[in-house]
């Protein structure tokens, strides 16, 4: 890796006052990786369509510590809304991740082109 690009984007070893959101944050890896980042002092904005998950995400952690944004990842204004209203009410992000998802099984025999493209 390039001198240049480190130095462009810094690996974070502190988390704490960061602000960090989540956008498939309710489940699976998105979750393990919010609660870690909590864990180490990170303010983490939780985002998914699911709102009951995210909504005990903040009520486990707490709203100094959490947020919650229901989104559609797939809704490119609702993902413009939700990252000014981040903006807004913090100054700055320190890192986005993008762990949203979907699965549904599929036979080879019923091949469904239009849920394999959501898969992407």
């Amino acid at each position: 890796m390039s001198t240049l690009f480190k130095s462009m984007n810094p690996p974070i070893t502190d988390w704490r006052r960061k602000v960090v959101w989540i956008v498939g944050g309710s489940t699976g890896i998105g979750e393990a990786v919010a609660n870690e980042l909590v864990a180490q002092g990170a303010h983490v904005v939780v985002s998914a369509r699911s709102v009951a998950p995210l909504e005990a995400f903040v009520a486990q952690h707490g709203a100094t510590n959490a947020t919650a944004i229901a989104l559609d990842a797939t809704d490119a204004p609702a993902c413009e809304q939700a990252a000014q209203r981040i903006w807004q009410q913090h100054g700055s992000v320190d890192m986005v991740l993008f762990a949203a998802g979907t699965y549904q099984a599929l036979r080879a025999t019923a091949f469904d082109l239009g849920v394999m493209t959501q898969h992407l």
